[in-house]
């Protein structure tokens, strides 16, 4: 047995995979990030719809894609997005460095059946702060989605913290992630 490990290790067979089975729980927080979202500038981000796989790849193009402006009301349809950078392949609670390991982002996926509502808490070594709790509506993007989550993206100077609301429909070999809305809020003191 010994000797099939070592010729599975050393013939590359042997490689750890994501695999999110059918009609399963997808992917949660800080496994992989699930949306696309990307930092053109330090206070924009682009968001799009994309596709995964069984094991949280891509598939496909991204598309259509919004871009949100910080102060701005509401995000604006992207026509090219290609130019602009890649996509943040962080883990969707990472904390920036900067903040020395003391503070942390807690995510609590939601679901359709049975009823339950996704939050982001921010828990920092004296204080647990909610930044946000997400139940969609009947009239959001995300209503054909089977889970729905929340994941954040810091910006690269970790000023901006990007709040995303995610749906996630679950199918045979593919996934439609959408990312329902998208705020920008200064990013939480690590106090």
């Amino acid at each position: 047995m010994k000797r099939l490990a070592l010729v599975l290790s050393v013939t590359g067979c042997a490689h750890p995979h994501i695999v999110v089975p059918k009609h399963a729980e997808v992917p949660g927080p800080s496994h992989v990030r699930l949306a696309a979202v990307m930092w053109p500038t330090r206070k924009s981000i682009i968001t799009c719809t994309r596709r995964i796989d069984d094991q949280a790849h891509a598939v496909g193009v991204a598309g259509p894609c919004m871009r949100l402006e910080a102060g701005e009301p509401g995000p604006v349809k992207v026509v090219s997005w290609a130019t602009l950078g890649r996509f943040d392949d962080d883990a969707p609670d990472r904390v920036p460095a900067s903040f020395g390991g003391r503070c942390k982002l807690e995510i609590v996926q939601g679901q359709r059946t049975p009823l339950r509502e996704t939050t982001l808490t921010w828990v920092t070594p004296t204080k647990r702060v909610k930044l946000d709790d997400w139940m969609p509506s009947d009239d959001e993007s995300v209503i054909e989605a089977d889970r729905f989550t929340l994941e954040t993206s810091f910006a690269p100077e970790g000023e901006w913290l990007a709040i995303l609301r995610v749906g996630v429909g679950l199918g045979d070999g593919e996934r439609i992630v959408q990312v329902a809305s998208a705020k920008l809020v200064a990013a939480p003191a690590c106090e």
